[in-house]
């Protein structure tokens, strides 16, 4: 670790010296180009700097900024605070770094490399997951441990949480496949064991861990994978594991037996097969199930009052295109207009409308450019199982609005049917309903195993 440098004694910064480096995940950190370590003054700074630069080059009013993060002062006392944490930031990263006028700032991109940033693209670049993305193999909570500065800010944390959350598996998985293929397998492991340790209720987190193992002769270590995968399931969600890591670890153990180690023997316990001779009458339910039961709350909207008419449109299209999917049970919008988008409305609104997914979002505009964010939660985990943003530009309102909402659709769709192929997929076939036995038919139409080869990706 170098001495930190105090913002108040750095030069400005210059082109030939390359961008500050900003570290979100995990907690935050700044640095210049030299590698030494930059403080700000306060807390209020560090928050400041890493919501401009999520993404740089965004627009923000010097109003909004003042009421998300002083809102407990009066309005002149706000946009005092707000002049000299800026203030703060300009002597930090140099004068040009921040830009606008008096009404609205705005941060350089070329000001900053983000680790957020470089790990969405990587998330989105599949190829270019390589030695390169090593310093993400720790990833760490987005802002971690860092206070939230008012309710709305607190929204937008719990957005990017989950984003990066998302982005992380997708990048540590494609990390420790690649890794694996290369041949090292002890490094491909410690990126595994990074990956379950975001979610260690996810499945495909575990089976990549159990033949990881294998992959090395270890076994015995990937039944035990196996055994802590099943009592944590069994604690914390009452379900037995999926059909697929069932069959994975009697495959490895079977391996185990035909290289001779007696010592490993296939699982045991209450796993039935799938196939209909051995499974029991399903006992039906006395009530009709909810299927993929949807209320889309009202989206915020969160520059002025002229944003809320978009808002509005944008909610109430994504409600009429949702009710004509035949799957889908929606409320109806006056059903939900008494519910706001912030923190912790989301549960309540799935408990007093007996839904299980809550749509959730906002509208923003930053000059030019509209932003539209959205999270996809399930109410019975109370997690949120996608989100995502758009930024468009602003000129022609209706052709974005139509685009930005059949996207929603499409991945409101797509992440609703794989949440519930893998809910039916954990559940034992004695408790299954008929909406639950076919989306679990589903979950293995999706699989898509027959015919792929034993290299590359079917070897794996």
């Amino acid at each position: 670790m170098g001495e930190s440098v105090p913002a108040h004694d750095r030069a400005s910064p210059t082109t030939d010296r390359g961008p500050f480096e900003l570290c979100l995940l995990g907690g935050f950190s700044l640095r210049d180009a030299a590698g030494q370590p930059v403080e700000l003054p306060t807390r209020k700074c560090e928050l400041l700097l890493a919501y401009l630069a999520m993404p740089a080059g965004r627009l923000h009013g010097r109003d909004k900024l003042a009421a998300l993060f002083w809102s407990d002062r009066d309005e002149e006392q706000a946009r005092g605070s707000l002049r000299k944490a800026l203030s703060s930031l300009r002597a930090a990263l140099g004068p040009q770094a921040l830009g606008g006028d008096r009404d609205a700032v705005t941060l350089d991109p070329a000001a900053l490399a983000v680790d957020a940033d470089r790990l969405a693209s990587l998330a989105s670049n599949p190829a270019g997951i390589d030695e390169g993305a090593a310093p993400l193999w720790r990833y760490g909570e987005f802002l971690e441990s860092r206070p939230s500065a008012s309710a709305e800010f607190s929204d937008w944390l719990t957005f990017e949480r989950t984003r990066c959350r998302n982005l992380a598996q997708t990048v540590l998985e494609g990390m420790a496949l690649r890794l694996a293929d290369a041949g090292d397998l002890s490094q491909a492991q410690s990126v595994g064991q990074r990956l379950l340790a975001i979610d260690n209720l996810r499945e495909e987190s575990h089976r990549l861990l159990m033949r990881l193992y294998s992959r090395a002769g270890e076994r015995s270590r990937a039944l035990a994978q196996f055994q802590g995968c099943r009592e944590l399931l069994k604690r914390e969600l009452g379900v037995e594991p999926s059909q697929e890591t069932v069959r994975l670890s009697r495959q490895i153990a079977s391996d185990a037996a035909s290289a001779g180690d007696a010592a490993i023997r296939p699982p045991d316990g209450p796993v039935s097969p799938m196939g209909p001779e051995a499974a029991p009458a399903p006992s039906w339910p006395t009530e009709r199930p909810r299927g993929l039961s949807i209320a889309v709350l009202p989206f915020a909207g969160k520059s002025d009052g002229e944003q809320d008419f978009l808002a509005n449109g944008i909610s109430q299209d994504i409600i009429t295109e949702l009710s004509r999917q035949r799957d889908f049970l929606v409320i109806a919008p006056q059903s939900t207009v008494g519910y706001g988008s912030g923190a912790g409305e989301a549960g309540i609104a799935a408990r007093d409308l007996d839904v299980r997914y809550i749509l959730a979002g906002s509208v923003r505009r930053g000059g030019d450019q509209l932003r539209v964010a959205v999270q996809l939660i399930d109410a019975s985990g109370d997690r949120c199982v996608w989100a995502e943003r758009y930024d468009r530009p602003a000129q022609d309102v209706f052709d974005l609005q139509d685009e930005v909402v059949r996207r929603i659709i499409a991945n409101i769709d797509a992440e609703v049917r794989a949440a519930e192929r893998e809910s039916a997929a954990r559940k034992r076939p004695e408790n299954l309903d008929a909406w639950e036995l076919f989306h679990r038919g589903m979950w293995h139409a999706y699989r898509f195993h027959q015919g792929r080869s034993s290299a590359g990706a079917g070897a794996f």
